[in-house]
C-alpha cells in the first residue's frame, strides 16, 4: 500500500510539473505502482491490484502524451495494456461504473495511438477506440436513464397520496423538472441511437403527470394508485433498458 500511495504522490507532481523535471516524477511514479504490483497480485487483492493497474495506466498515458515518437507510442502501448489488466477485474456486471471509466480511458489512448500511427494500423486503433467508448457510453447511459426512472418514481410517492392536500405550484414545479431532465438526455448526442426510446419515455411521463394531476387535484387518489403507476414505470423503462425482468 506504500509504493501505491507513493505512486499516488509523485504522479500528482508528475502532472504539476512540467518539462523534464514532470516526466521524472511520473517515471518514478511508473516504478512505484509496479513495485506494488509485485505485492498486490490478483490472487491476493484482485480490486488493489485492479485500482493499480487502473493507475498505471492514467500515468502511462500521461508520459505517452509528454513524448514523442517510438518512446511515446511505447507508453500508450503500456497504458492500453494496464488499462485492458484492469478490465479483468473490472466487469460490467460486477464493477459498471469501474469498467465504464477504464473503457473511456482507454478508448481514449486508443485514439492517440490511432493518430500517430498511419495506415491499417491506425485504422484498427481508432476502431478499438471507437468499441472501448461505445461500451463505456452504454453503461453511463444506462446509468442516466435509471436516473429519470427513479425521478419518476419519487414522483409518484410525493403527489399520489391518498387524502394530501394537492399542491398546483409544487406539482408543476416538479414537472418543469422532469421535462427539463428528458430535454437534456434526449439532446445528449450520445444518446442519439436510443433517442425514439427516450421520446417515447417522455411521452409516457408527460401522460402519467397529466393523469396523475387529474387524480390528485380531484381527490381521487387511491391507496392502489401508486403501486400501479410505480409498477407501468418499472416495466417500461426495464423494456427501455433490454430487460426481461418485472420489478415489483
Amino acid at each position: 500500500m506504500t509504493q501505491m500511495r507513493l505512486g499516488s504522490v509523485l504522479s500528482a507532481h508528475g502532472e504539476r510539473a512540467s518539462g523534464e523535471q514532470g516526466a521524472q516524477y511520473l517515471r518514478q511514479s511508473m516504478a512505484a505502482y509496479r513495485a506494488a504490483l509485485e505485492v498486490c497480485t490478483r490472487e491476493r487483492l484482485p480490486q488493489d491490484w485492479a485500482m493499480t493497474q487502473y493507475n498505471l495506466g492514467n500515468l502511462l498515458s500521461a508520459l505517452g502524451e509528454r513524448a514523442s515518437g517510438e518512446q511515446g507510442a511505447q507508453y500508450l502501448q503500456q497504458s492500453v495494456a494496464a488499462y485492458r489488466a484492469a478490465l479483468e477485474v473490472y466487469t460490467r456486471e460486477q464493477s459498471p461504473q469501474d469498467w465504464a471509466m477504464t473503457q473511456n480511458n482507454l478508448g481514449n489512448v486508443l485514439s492517440a495511438l490511432g493518430e500517430r500511427a498511419s495506415g491499417e494500423q491506425g485504422a484498427q486503433y481508432l476502431q478499438q477506440s471507437v468499441a472501448a467508448y461505445r461500451a463505456a457510453s452504454g453503461v453511463t447511459g444506462n446509468a442516466q436513464i435509471e436516473s429519470l426512472r427513479n425521478f419518476e418514481l419519487a414522483f409518484i410517492d410525493e403527489f399520489a397520496v391518498p387524502g394530501k392536500r394537492f399542491n398546483a405550484s409544487a406539482f408543476d414545479a416538479k414537472v418543469n423538472e422532469g421535462n427539463a431532465k428528458f430535454q437534456q438526455v434526449i439532446a445528449d448526442e450520445k444518446f442519439t441511437a436510443r433517442r425514439p426510446v427516450l421520446v417515447d419515455l417522455k411521452g409516457q411521463f408527460d401522460a402519467d403527470a397529466a393523469h396523475l394531476r387529474y387524480k390528485a387535484s380531484g381527490g381521487k387518489v387511491t391507496p392502489a394508485l401508486a403501486t400501479e403507476m410505480k409498477t407501468d414505470i418499472n416495466t417500461i423503462y426495464d423494456h427501455a433498458l433490454g430487460r426481461n425482468l418485472r420489478r415489483n
